[in-house]
């Protein structure tokens, strides 16, 4: 067997591969660093350090509570348990700390200088807390897709109104991201309406969006549902300025494809129709991404005793146990 070189000898285990290192510890200066990265040139000094200091009690509570953070916080800082407990809690009541503001200054912060993103939307529940999600992130190439906006309503109030909430929420990114940023949309089944493919197209984003096989396709003056348009040797199939809906609402392509590995038909309209079929499926296919974080979330959340609560008062802190890039205790 050939030694290796002796610069090399002291980073090997016995098993020939480099240990793995230690991971840091995440302290308070670190928490009020990262949040001072982000909401310093926007927000007030005070309510910056108030926002780092609460974001480190999350990342080091046993429990996900007001309490329990404040107790946290108090002993990395090294002060009285109440203290910390009633900082806390006046930052969660803090009427100067809008929802809105938090999330463009941190919408910035994760795009950065990226001069086009890919942006999956969906819904995630917590029936325990009667909540339902809507969460837009952004497809990233290590995993699961980054956080950009959310919005958390009561789940018995939701019906009838997720077509607001989706068109609310897509406002309110379109102006933070502003006309720099070229946006691809992607979602799922819930998602596929031709009000939905109007308003991005209003907007300038492209996209990729599921429908239902019994949505009626036209194509080369044949009307016919999704399904009929589908391949039956498993390949992709692209339908370029096909029609959708009995309204014949027109987007750039309709792609159909059942693979082997599929238990249903993927329906796509799109609007990219100079792209190949399995181009656009394969972009689809990121979309999953997104179920990926919500699987993680949950287990974090079960760990931590109950799922972070948010609503339309400034919630920053419990924000930040959503979208932190930083890697919590489970």
């Amino acid at each position: 067997m050939k030694t290796p070189p002796k610069n090399v000898l002291p980073y090997l285990s016995r098993a020939g591969r480099r240990p793995k290192q230690a991971r840091e510890t995440l302290r308070l200066e670190h928490a009020r660093r990262f949040v001072n990265e982000i909401y310093g040139p926007d927000l007030h000094t005070l309510r910056v350090l108030s926002l780092g200091n609460a974001l480190a009690g999350l990342l080091n509570a046993a429990v996900l509570s007001v309490t329990a953070i404040g107790q946290a916080y108090a002993h990395l800082a090294n002060i009285k348990g109440k203290t910390g407990i009633k900082q806390v809690d006046r930052l969660l009541s803090n009427g100067g700390i809008m929802l809105d503001q938090v999330l463009t200054a941190w919408v910035r912060h994760v795009v950065g200088n990226h001069p086009s993103i890919v942006v999956v939307l969906d819904w995630t529940e917590f029936d325990d807390d009667d909540h339902s999600t809507l969460c837009a992130h952004m497809v990233t190439t290590h995993g699961r897709a980054m956080p950009l906006a959310w919005k958390t309503v009561k789940k018995s109030k939701l019906a009838g109104k997720r077509t607001d909430h989706e068109r609310e929420l897509l406002d309110r990114l379109y102006l933070m991201l502003g006309t720099t940023v070229r946006v691809t949309v992607l979602a799922d089944r819930g998602f596929g309406d031709q009000k939905l493919y109007t308003l991005l197209q209003g907007y300038g984003w492209d996209y990729t969006i599921c429908f239902r096989e019994a949505i009626l396709v036209e194509f080369e003056g044949k009307s016919l549902p999704a399904s009929e348009w589908v391949a039956p040797n498993g390949h992709a199939r692209i339908l370029v300025g096909a029609l959708v809906t009995k309204d014949r609402a027109e987007v750039g392509a309709v792609v159909t494809v059942k693979a082997k590995r599929m238990k249903e038909a993927w329906c796509l309209a799109t609007s990219f129709s100079t792209l190949k079929a399995q181009e656009i499926v394969k972009m689809y296919d990121r979309r999953f991404t997104i179920e990926e974080f919500f699987a993680t979330r949950k287990i974090c959340t079960s760990a931590w005793g109950s799922a972070p609560r948010m609503s339309g008062t400034p919630t920053a802190v419990t924000g930040y146990c959503y979208s932190s890039r930083w890697p919590t205790r489970c």
